[in-house]
């Protein structure tokens, strides 16, 4: 998601299975109160969370419900 407040936290939550071929899914994405709960759910389940402006505005773009496209990906 752009951050049009600064002050309000966002999140963008991923679903990734390494035994698939498929890309990582965007399982929940949000600001403000949602997102205090998807990173308070990431914490509690053990998930690593990663702090980055830009990654979270190139997911927050992508709809709940899709995979990251190919074209977000760097070459390694």
């Amino acid at each position: 998601m752009v951050n049009k407040d600064k002050n309000l936290p966002q999140a963008v939550a991923l679903r990734y299975d390494r035994r698939s071929e498929s890309t990582p899914e965007v399982v929940a994405s949000g600001r403000g109160d949602l997102a205090q709960q998807i990173i308070a759910a990431a914490k509690e389940a053990g998930v690593d969370i990663v702090q980055d402006p830009d990654l979270l505005e190139v997911l927050g773009r992508v709809p709940v419900g899709e995979e990251i496209p190919t074209e977000f990906f760097r070459p390694g």
